[in-house]
């Protein structure tokens, strides 16, 4: 076993929370990440015109204390109250965000900032997908070419169906089973995202966001550009779920093209037409709103002291951002009252 107290697969918000806590608790920990950044759902890309475009979450927002302390400790490089110009009355990812009592935040570097905050001067490893785990006197994660990392307890970060694959290699036994049948009962909603860019000819336009409540194609359009320079010249298209799912193994080309036309339907044919644009395919973008668990889980196993922990948005009665941050950070904290 490796002289490690944690390791945390998943580096997005919930596993990096949970990470961050247990390391300035005094204990040892590792992050293993797939991807070659850190950030999860929380993503950023640069554009032609060199600024940084949300692809994830387009905002931040939420209603918990500390939370909101550290969401707002990022000063300056917050938009406050963004969105404040909304259009349309399609239903939001999260409907919460725009309750009285809840605050939003955009971020002028991206939402990836809030990732890359929480994983500096940790232990992450990245470009390192887990294929499988194991449990015994401690725990391991192992990748598809035979490297092995372990410690002597373990937290699963990932998104759902990627939790449910690696418990799957497991010993099937309880309290495994009951948690396995648990999750069985969730799944992740897909999302295929286009990110465009336009040249002086695009219109300025009214709104920072867009709920468009007739498509049955688009479900957001982000005024990118609004965060950080005037003007309409970055758009961030989000699909519905069904219209994703229906597309999710479809040519990228060609459900953009789908993506760009009714974006043309509903702003104008100039839309149709970005000087610049690319494409991602979320295949578990989101959780459902109205699937969500109480708290991170923790499980043992009968004659090992080793427990594995499970956290992210799903295990959070609100889910989003703040569910992911405060998911991880719970799980910490009972983690070291054990």
């Amino acid at each position: 076993m490796d002289n490690l107290d944690y390791l945390v697969i998943g580096a997005g918000l919930a596993g990096l929370s949970c990470a961050r806590t247990l390391a300035e608790a005094g204990k040892s920990v590792r992050v293993l990440e797939r991807s070659s950044r850190v950030g999860g759902r929380c993503a950023s890309r640069v554009v032609d015109a060199g600024a940084e475009v949300d692809f994830g979450p387009v905002f931040v927002h939420g209603d918990d204390a500390d939370f909101l302390g550290w969401v707002e400790s990022f000063g300056d490089e917050l938009v406050a109250g963004w969105p404040r110009r909304v259009e349309g009355t399609g239903t939001p990812c999260q409907p919460q965000a725009f309750d009285p009592w809840q605050r939003r935040f955009a971020l002028k570097p991206g939402m990836r900032r809030l990732a890359e905050s929480l994983g500096r001067g940790l232990d992450v490893v990245t470009s390192t997908p887990i294929e499988g785990l194991a449990w015994g006197d401690g725990v391991a994660a192992v990748t598809a070419d035979g490297r092995r990392f372990s410690a002597r307890h373990g937290v699963v970060a990932t998104a759902l169906e990627q939790t449910r694959g690696l418990l799957d290699t497991l010993p099937s036994e309880e309290p495994l089973r009951g948690i396995q049948r648990l999750l069985a009962q969730f799944s992740s909603l897909p999302c295929l995202a286009v990110l465009a860019e336009y040249g002086p000819e695009a219109p300025v336009l009214p709104w920072e966001v867009f709920y468009p409540e007739a498509s049955r194609v688009l479900l957001m359009v982000s005024n990118e550009g609004t965060k950080r320079i005037s003007g309409s010249g970055l758009l961030m298209f989000q699909a519905r779920p069904r219209w994703s799912a229906d597309r999710l193994e479809a040519e990228r080309d060609g459900w953009t093209k789908e993506l760009l036309a009714e974006a043309a339907a509903l702003l104008g044919p100039w839309a149709a037409q970005p000087s610049a644009s690319s494409s991602h395919r979320w295949k578990y973008g989101r959780i459902s709103p109205s699937d969500h668990l109480v708290r991170p889980v923790i499980l043992g196993r009968p004659g090992s002291a080793a427990t594995w922990g499970l956290t992210g948005d799903l295990f959070d009665p609100d889910g989003g951002l703040q569910g992911a941050w405060r998911s991880g950070h719970k799980l910490a904290q009972r983690l070291l009252a054990r």
